[in-house]
């Protein structure tokens, strides 16, 4: 690649250090314009002699920015690796400090309206197209909007991996980050040194792939949340049902939607909305304190689940997340391709089916890039880790990501949540071992043990 990346020059930035990295805009011109990527490390507590390098992290996307989130993390990383790495996160392109594309505003308020089968999808694919060209006319303004894509956020990757003078790449993604690991381990096999992928997003045939096994995964985790209540004595919704419930408030909210100080309203898609983003959350830990906050909703308290609510805000460009998934090549449907969409979302999932949104990215403006074909081959082992209760990536595509991977070993977690590295002492031991000392888990290693997680609050589909 014809770049002279410059050394990273790291400043004291709230509990971090942080940096700015001038690289191309478009890696097919590298003598053209330039965008800066923002970054942040945790610098290496050991000794200068004992440090191993740097260990890049992702925490997924796309359209999620790491800068801030890896100060949170710093807590919950192993003394262990502390001592011995920086550990490095950033901003990928369109994100935030790095070229955000600040289009989020544009989406306004969820609408108040489900989608419905009684007079098929043309309105529900009309409303939601008014929104999506909305976003795009202000992702059309962007310096990146054609430059969008993994690939480049990989070139930039490979950038920092030069610029804070490291031999080769040690890696952490999650979810989205799989893909961008995986993606680099392709690109650039002869640079990697160690690769952990926490929540696999495997290569597939596009949108309705994704989007179906996402929703089984998805409603599988809210049937679990249901029988966690069923069984647990103590749950408010046990006489009428969790799903039920959801239901029935779901459809009191969209014939009456609440509104709020701010001149928004609270209504049945913000309902559920909250209800796919909760089961990507521990159940045996939030199961109990959700359906509460269900019950106080339905006797007409509504600032607990407000609070939740706003604990999901922030951290994620939705805008950002469409675009770069379009770039990518995903998505490239019709709208009557989508109103076949819909139609399948509601037979899977009575809940997350009545959801509006799509990826419309024949609308797309930018230049849509696609992505390379996998093939790993000359790297050295990578870990790919999968929870068997991930709903937002599923467990079935770690074990379909490990099968695809030229050289790699699965481990398993038995349990609940979206992601488990630095959540559970089995998995980070595993982790510790192989970043440090390059040690490989034996095959079919597993961590974890639903049977026996909660109180009844996390229950196998198959039990």
């Amino acid at each position: 690649m014809a770049f002279d990346v410059a050394p990273v020059e790291w400043r004291a930035c709230g509990g971090a250090e942080c940096a700015g990295l001038e690289v191309p805009l478009d890696y097919q011109d590298p003598t053209g314009p330039t965008i800066t990527i923002a970054m942040a490390r945790l610098a290496a507590t050991g000794s200068a002699e004992a440090r191993l390098g740097s260990i890049f992290v992702n925490f997924g996307g796309p359209g999620g920015e790491g800068t801030e989130t890896i100060q949170s993390y710093e807590s919950f990383i192993p003394d262990s690796l502390r001592q011995r790495f920086d550990i490095v996160s950033w901003d990928p392109r369109g994100v935030e400090d790095t070229s955000g594309l600040g289009c989020d505003e544009a989406i306004g308020d969820e609408p108040t309206d489900l989608v419905s089968f009684e007079d098929g999808f043309d309105d529900d694919v009309a409303a939601d197209t008014i929104v999506w060209d909305r976003v795009m006319e202000c992702v059309a303004t962007s310096p990146v909007v054609d430059d969008l894509g993994t690939v480049a956020v990989v070139n930039d990757l490979e950038m920092m991996r030069r610029a804070v003078g490291d031999e080769a790449l040690t890696y952490l993604g999650f979810s989205y980050g799989t893909e961008i690991g995986w993606v680099y381990a392709t690109l650039y096999p002869d640079v990697v040194r160690a690769m952990v992928l926490d929540g696999a997003v495997p290569p597939s045939d596009g949108l309705s792939e994704q989007t179906f096994s996402q929703l089984v995964a998805i409603n599988d985790a809210i049937v679990r949340w249901g029988r966690g209540c069923e069984q647990s004595p103590n749950c408010p919704l046990r006489d009428e049902g969790y799903e039920q419930t959801i239901l029935r408030l779901m459809d009191e909210l969209e014939a009456d939607p609440i509104e709020l100080s701010d001149g928004t309203t609270f209504g049945p898609v913000d309902l559920g909305n909250l209800v796919v983003s909760m089961t990507y959350l521990d159940q045996t830990e939030w199961g109990p304190v959700f359906v509460d906050t269900v019950a106080a909703l339905d006797a007409g308290d509504l600032n607990p689940i407000l609070e939740i609510a706003a604990s999901f805000e922030g951290g994620s460009e939705t805008a950002t997340f469409w675009s770069v998934l379009c770039a990518d090549g995903t998505g490239i449907l019709s709208d009557s391709d989508y109103e076949s969409l819909y139609a399948e979302a509601l037979n899977l999932s009575p809940i997350v089916g009545q959801l509006p949104g799509g990826l419309f990215c024949d609308r797309f403006p930018g230049e849509i890039d696609g992505l390379p074909t996998l093939d790993t081959n000359g790297t050295p082992p990578l870990i790919v880790i999968g929870n068997t209760g991930d709903n937002a990536t599923p467990y079935a595509d770690s074990v379909l990501l490990d099968q695809l991977l030229a050289n790699s070993v699965l481990v398993t977690y038995d349990g609940p949540g979206h992601t488990i590295t630095f959540s559970d002492a089995c998995v980070d031991q595993i982790v510790v071992d192989y970043f440090v000392d390059l040690s490989i888990p034996a095959p079919g290693t597993r961590c974890g043990n639903a049977s026996t997680v909660g109180d009844g609050w996390f229950v196998p589909i198959g039990d």
